[in-house]
């Protein structure tokens, strides 16, 4: 129940930034959409400053989908420092909850925008390429999909999407702790914790690649004399979901420690 609780205050002080973000988003690619119509299907000259204002609609909507995921993740960090790392964490580690809660809440919270973020990106960029799309016929599609890959090279969609929706969760999951833990090691100095913290980030994402560089040799080298592609596959998915769950358990530990042993709000 406490964690409910501190999830639903979370996306309270969350949705007052995002869901504007996302709304904007979501309006620009509809005036793109109309006005790219206008200009493909006119029959007549159009002033040149028509065009020049569609291209820079265009310019704007791209950096806004790039801008929404970024925005998410500038919340995510804010939220982490401000709330747990500041002066509210005086009154955040007084509250009768455990620190696995108060993380817990910001992950699951921080990864729920992210895939929301994902998704309106996807949505505006249907608004604005696709015509005549039912979404009635998304399952079909689907299914047709599967069919295919199912008849022609005996592989299973449905456990690769799984595969691939258990590997999207343990990153995202990571990759909020990827900032968490360089902030909490660098917040747990008594000077200069800001400058400590982007080292600390460095450091351990150096740590990180290389160590990734290791298990992609290790699996490539596995598998080079298998003939079965989809074991290849197979097997490459489950890394990855090991892997990247290893590095998110490591980096929650170390941030659980900070927080616990080394917290320092001076």
């Amino acid at each position: 129940p406490m964690l409910g609780k501190l999830m639903k205050h979370e996306f309270c002080a969350t949705a007052r930034r995002m869901l504007p973000l996302f709304l904007v988003v979501v309006l620009l690619s509809c005036f793109l959409r109309i006005s790219t119509a206008v200009i493909d299907h006119s029959t007549r000259s159009l002033p040149t400053i028509l065009h020049m204002l569609n291209a820079l609609l265009w310019v704007l909507f791209v950096l806004l989908l790039i801008g929404c995921v970024v925005f998410a993740v500038v919340v995510m960090v804010n939220r982490f420092y401000k709330n747990l790392l500041t002066d509210e964490g005086y009154l955040m580690f007084t509250l009768p909850v455990s620190i696995h809660k108060l993380l817990w809440s910001k992950l699951l919270v921080s990864s729920v925008w992210f895939l929301a973020a994902f998704a309106v990106d996807a949505l505006a960029l249907g608004i604005v390429l696709f015509e005549n799309v039912s979404f009635a016929s998304i399952p079909a599609f689907f299914k047709d999909v599967q069919d295919i890959l199912k008849s022609q090279y005996g592989f299973d969609a449905v456990a690769f999407v799984l595969e691939y929706l258990a590997l999207m969760f343990v990153s995202l999951l990571a990759a909020c702790l990827d900032f968490y833990a360089p902030i909490a090691v660098g917040h747990s100095f008594a000077n200069h914790k800001t400058l400590l913290s982007v080292v600390f980030f460095f450091v351990f994402n150096t740590v990180w690649q290389i160590l990734g560089l290791f298990g992609i040799a290790g699996v490539l080298a596995a598998e080079s004399s298998a003939d079965d592609v989809l074991r290849f596959i197979h097997t490459g998915m489950l890394s990855g979901i090991s892997s990247v769950a290893f590095m998110g358990a490591v980096m929650y530990v170390i941030t659980w420690l900070m927080l616990t042993k080394r917290l320092n709000l001076q």
